[in-house]
Parts: C-alpha cells; sequence; structure tokens
C-alpha cells in the first residue's frame, strides 16, 4: 500500500493494537508523521519501534484517534476493501438465516465487529438503514452505497438506502449530523418481519436505525415464557417483547415508553397483526413503576444507554440498581424478570453485581438462567469486548 501520512505510537502502548484491538486513543499516540489532509484519512498505524501494525482511519480531534481497518490495504484501494467487507457481511448473514421467511430485519454491518469501522448497516425489509458514526466512514459513503447496491438484494432488487450521522457521533468525531442520502420510495411506510411479526416504519424516523434488531433473539427466547401469563414491557419502544409475549399466548401486556410515536407504532402494530390483550401507555417507565405497586408474571427493564462514558460509570450504577430495584419488587414471587443493559461500558460482571445489590434493596432473590448479548448478526472483535454493547440477563425472581 502507499504508506501516505504515519502514526507512530508511545512506548508501551502498542499492545492492544497487536492483539487486535481496533482502537487507538490520542493518548497513546507519539508523534504524526506527513500530512493529514481531512480527518478521517487512511494511515499507517507504527508501533515505537517503527513496525508497522496496519492501517487504519485518523481523526486528530477524535479521542479514539485512530480506528484500524486492517492489515494491508487490497491493490483496489479502499473501494475494493468496502466491497469485500459488505460481500463478505452478506454472505456470514445468510449462513446465519438471514434473511429468512420468518425475519426480514437484521444488522448487516456492526462496525469494528465487520471490519468497517463507524459503519452500521440496519436490513428493514426492502430498507437498508446507514448510520455513520466516524469521520472516516462518512468519507467511504459512495464506495459503500456501492456495494450495499450491488450486493445486497430484497425479492431480486436493490433496497432503497436510507443514511444519516447521529447526533452523539457527530460531536465526538467533529462532523455534521443529520441525513447524507436517501435513495428510493422512502415517503411510504416500510414493511420488515421480526420472528413471524411484521411491522410498518417510516424511514428516518425513530431511533438509531429505526428498529432495535439486537433483541431479536432475546424476544424470541423470552416469548414462550410469557404464555398465558401477565407482561410488563418497560421501555418497549415499538413494543418489541410485548408483541412476541402476545404472539406466545400471553394472557394480559403493557407496553410503556415516554416516546408517543414508538408507543403508537407499538399500537398499530399489535392491531395489524391481530395480537389481542395488549395496551400501550406513553409514560416515563421509572415513573409508572414507582405509582403502579401491581405485580406481574413477568416483567421486561430494556432502558436506553445510560453509561456514555467511564465518567458517568458511577451515574450509570446508581441508575440500573434504582432501575432494577424497583423493577425486581413488581414481579410475582416465582415470576420471571429479563433486565438489559445496552451501555458497553457495563460489563455481565459489572450488571451482574449491580443485580446483587437491586435484589437484597428489593428483598428479593435471583436465580439467573442465562446472560445473553445480541444475535449472531452482532459480531465484536475478541479483543474489543467493549464493543459488546448488550446484555439481557433472564432470572426468575423469588
Amino acid at each position: 500500500m502507499n504508506e501516505g501520512p504515519r502514526v507512530v505510537l508511545k512506548k508501551g502502548k502498542a499492545r492492544p493494537a497487536w492483539a487486535g484491538h481496533p482502537w487507538v486513543y490520542s493518548g497513546a499516540i507519539e508523534r504524526v508523521e506527513g500530512q493529514i489532509e481531512q480527518s478521517g484519512q487512511l494511515v499507517t498505524l507504527l508501533d515505537e519501534q517503527r513496525r508497522r501494525i496496519g492501517f487504519g482511519t485518523y481523526n486528530p480531534t477524535a479521542r479514539i484517534a485512530v480506528r484500524i481497518v486492517g492489515k494491508e490495504l487490497p491493490a483496489g484501494g479502499i473501494r475494493q476493501l468496502v466491497h469485500e467487507r459488505v460481500h463478505r457481511a452478506v454472505a456470514i448473514r445468510a449462513a446465519f438465516g438471514l434473511p429468512s421467511e420468518e425475519t426480514t430485519a437484521y444488522r448487516l454491518i456492526n462496525g469494528e465487529g465487520d471490519g468497517l469501522p463507524g459503519v452500521i448497516a440496519d436490513v428493514l425489509g426492502p430498507l437498508v438503514s446507514v448510520q455513520l458514526t466516524t469521520a472516516g466512514a462518512e468519507l467511504w459513503l459512495e464506495h459503500l452505497k456501492d456495494a450495499i447496491e450491488a450486493l445486497v438484494r430484497v425479492n431480486g432488487v436493490p433496497p432503497s438506502l436510507w443514511v444519516s450521522v447521529p447526533e452523539d457521533s457527530a460531536r465526538l468525531e467533529n462532523i455534521a449530523e443529520g441525513d447524507r442520502f436517501g435513495r428510493g420510495d422512502l415517503e411510504t411506510h416500510v414493511p420488515l418481519l421480526e420472528n413471524g411479526i411484521e411491522w410498518r416504519l417510516l424511514p428516518g424516523k425513530g431511533q438509531k436505525t429505526g428498529f432495535y434488531s439486537d433483541q431479536r433473539e432475546n424476544r424470541r427466547r423470552l416469548a414462550p415464557l410469557c404464555a398465558g401469563k401477565t407482561v410488563l414491557d418497560t421501555f418497549c419502544y415499538t413494543g418489541g417483547f410485548g408483541l412476541h409475549a402476545l404472539k406466545a399466548g400471553a394472557r394480559e401486556v403493557l407496553g410503556v415508553d415516554s416516546s408517543g410515536p414508538a408507543v403508537s407504532v407499538a399500537h398499530g402494530t399489535a392491531k395489524q397483526n391481530d395480537l389481542e390483550g395488549g395496551s400501550w401507555l406513553k409514560e416515563d417507565a421509572m415513573r409508572f413503576l414507582k405509582a403502579d405497586e401491581r405485580l406481574w408474571d413477568v416483567v421486561v427493564l430494556d432502558p436506553p444507554k445510560f453509561a456514555r462514558g467511564k465518567e458517568s460509570l458511577d451515574d450509570a450504577f446508581k441508575k440500573y440498581l434504582a432501575l432494577n430495584t424497583l423493577g425486581l419488587s413488581r414481579v410475582r414471587p416465582g415470576g420471571l424478570v429479563l433486565t438489559c443493559t445496552c451501555s458497553g461500558l457495563v460489563d455481565d460482571a459489572m450488571f451482574l453485581r449491580m443485580l446483587t445489590d437491586a435484589a437484597l434493596h428489593a428483598g428479593r432473590q435471583l436465580h439467573v438462567h442465562g446472560v445473553f448479548g445480541p444475535g449472531p448478526d452482532h459480531p465484536f472483535p475478541v479483543a474489543c469486548p467493549e464493543a459488546r454493547y448488550l446484555t439481557a440477563v433472564l432470572a426468575t425472581v423469588a
């Protein structure tokens, strides 16, 4: 490859990169050699002995300054690399049975887990919804669009495409937030299937890419345990857990979320799929748990990210503790709780320690049946466990 600018690491700071960790923090950099023309451009990464570790994208204003892309750049440059990695991502999902007759919503590209840092792409039926979260990924947009349109097919035709930059990523990477590109019919609701339930979503609306496919396997796992039971689904968003519970034969479901549009989607989806016995409440979940002391057979606690940085971990722990203490007190003795964290900085061990404290505060006992993550369409580098951001604990509450 053309060496281009070089980023040289400080003594003793190269070990994580050699081990396969894809992030280099700004504090680990000794110096930059050569001209940096724009944020996100490719650089060669060297250790303190000037041995080449690989190449990556460099953003001089970001805390994660280098995102390692690989050891070698193919002859066709970044365009070929993007094409090859999208091709590999499509093949891996196909090997896991995605898409299928029952499921047409799944994660196609999971950033570093698919060798494309800063790129999140979800297939939502006939739409691919893309989020660019780094300056480097933004520079690859044309290559990414070309690869997706060439390699992804929905009923034999290329998908519609929506590309955006979320607010938090824009702030961290010093790039502009908002929509970047839309192609295809984006004015009508797109149909998507998850485990046989059909949603209809409007492109560009909602949180993240528009749908949380990371909980797909956990929704499928919990659903049969809800048959004949009463279910409280807090932070329900568009009703994922609650709707799966109704399909599995739950006697009653109440979904609670502070987003009016999301609750409206949940209500409409239940009606569209002829799922009866559910109701959907626009309300802050913590406020609801404090005010309503009813006991439920199954309680789902799936809040938004509480820890956005190491400096917020203590505050996040307190929020998780307060939520789970309340949530456990709303489970009928012998019932089930599925409690989750989507904060990558909160690992399984930390979350289980919090649950130990929450059970003590609530005067309950927890018997854990499983600690789960997202589905296989959300891979992460083994050297970067913080990229595995979802933990879901299923337990009996005694």
